[in-house]
């Protein structure tokens, strides 16, 4: 595939089109064009001859702004934020946990669990929000420890919304090891969005994601699965924690997932070594990021091309990226949106911008003021005040982010992976090492699967 730049350029001081990153399918000559703005537009070789020669006609200057290559006056290019109505909200109902994971930062000997009252003053506070500022899609993700071993709190935020008209979807990311079929149905019945954490076969479980009485989780996590798939069929997915003793044995670990526990969708998310964690240099190198990428890919495209269902969550958001724009990734899809459109509340009501982060010198700030709740607009202050001089906002540096074709979707990318480097990252090197593999890959398959004709 070859790569290149078109510069900036305008027609009859009219018709602009600012610099436009073009991938080429030497085989077809088809092309992609991708400017810094995240748009995108397929074009064959006849129309790329015409835009690279600026012999661009009527019909063709409207698929470029149609497709938002092109405005009719100087752009004025901002790869900022956009502004999202939406907001993510996280809830941690309680500290308690049965696991004792490899790569957790929290500490086991707090058992502590959210209060009704405190609960019942987030959900009015989430709901104030809701109202004041007429927000259509939102979400509410309970959170742990394991949110499953206080399923209480989780029906206190279903019932709390219930009788509103507010359209809530509820999430949880559950170990898997506590879902009886009663469990499996009270949930089901509750509409409630459930992922797994699962790190791959028992050998790669028992390693990462042990019982606390160290004993192996596997058979647990397996019997939870096969409840939850009684009620949701094949919507049952999760997330797998990507390390160093996992990483090189991803096709094993795929056709685990399929074959015995016949799940068809996952998202693998590449540790964030944390200094306070059981194990804290756990994290790849740049080279090791490269080769899981590759093998991620590879394994991926494999199975779709034998007829075999399985989709990598991190992949198909990526490719929404690209071929819609789609901006529905609080982390990935217009750089991090923590403490904008996704905030977390902890077991006091205290505001951080992520539910990776509970240091004080992030905190936003609290749902009360003065003794009471605060109101939406207090939330809007605090956020502005904290984009001041809260490190959880402060600038990414990177001089090569100006020339990369992926900046608009990763802006830096995980700030609390930076974060928790302590100094060592300025940006997130590793997603920025993910990007450069898997975008690139998806256009040369993209461009590889179109026929000549079509």
């Amino acid at each position: 595939m070859r790569k290149e730049l078109l510069k900036k350029f305008n027609i009859d001081n009219n018709f602009y089109v600012d610099d436009i990153f073009v991938f080429t399918n030497e085989r077809n000559k088809y092309s992609f064009l991708l400017n810094k703005n995240g748009c995108s537009m397929i074009v064959d070789a006849e129309l790329l001859n015409r835009i690279m020669s600026k012999n661009i006609k009527e019909n063709l200057k409207f698929k470029m702004l149609q497709h938002g290559l092109a405005t009719l006056k100087s752009p004025k290019i901002s790869i900022s934020k956009e502004k999202n109505n939406n907001i993510y909200f996280i809830i941690d109902v309680t500290k308690k946990c049965n696991f004792d994971c490899l790569y957790c930062f929290r500490n086991l000997d707090d058992n502590r669990v959210i209060t009704n009252d405190r609960l019942q003053d987030i959900c009015s506070y989430i709901l104030n929000i809701i109202k004041k500022r007429k927000l259509k899609n939102v979400t509410v993700q309970v959170w742990g420890g394991e949110p499953l071993l206080a399923i209480d709190k989780l029906e206190f935020v279903y019932n709390f919304f219930k009788d509103t008209d507010i359209m809530l979807k509820i999430d949880i990311e559950t170990n898997g090891s506590l879902i009886t079929d009663s469990i499996a149905k009270r949930l089901f019945d509750m509409k409630v969005n459930v992922g797994v954490s699962l790190d791959g076969t028992k050998k790669h479980q028992d390693i990462q994601r042990r019982l606390v009485n160290d004993k192996s989780s596997n058979e647990m996590v397996r019997k939870g699965i096969k409840n939850l798939k009684k009620y949701y069929g094949d919507n049952v997915s999760g997330i797998t924690v990507v390390t160093k003793y996992n990483y090189k044995d991803i096709t094993d670990i795929i056709n685990y997932f399929t074959n015995e526990l016949k799940i068809s969708s996952m998202k693998f998310n590449i540790v964030k070594d944390n200094p306070n964690a059981n194990e804290d240099r756990i994290g790849l190198s740049l080279e090791e990021v490269r080769f899981f990428a590759n093998k991620l890919f590879d394994v991926v495209e494999l199975y779709n091309l034998l007829g075999i269902k399985f989709s990598e969550g991190n992949i198909q958001m990526r490719i929404s990226n690209l071929n819609e724009r789609s901006n529905n990734s609080y982390c990935i899809s217009n750089g991090c949106k923590g403490g904008i459109n996704l905030l977390s509340i902890d077991i006091n009501g205290d505001i951080y911008p992520c539910e990776m982060m509970d240091y004080k010198n992030v905190k936003i700030g609290s749902i009360y003021k003065d003794g009471k709740l605060s109101s939406n607009y207090d939330l809007i202050s605090q956020i502005n005040k904290s984009k001041k001089n809260n490190i959880y906002f402060q600038k990414k540096i990177n001089s090569e982010c100006k020339s990369c074709p992926w900046q608009y979707y990763c802006q830096g990318g995980c700030t609390s992976r930076i974060i928790y480097s302590n100094g060592k990252m300025k940006y997130d090197e590793v997603e920025c090492e993910f990007n450069k593999i898997i975008y690139e890959r998806i256009i040369e398959q993209t461009l590889k699967n179109i026929r000549l004709g079509e």
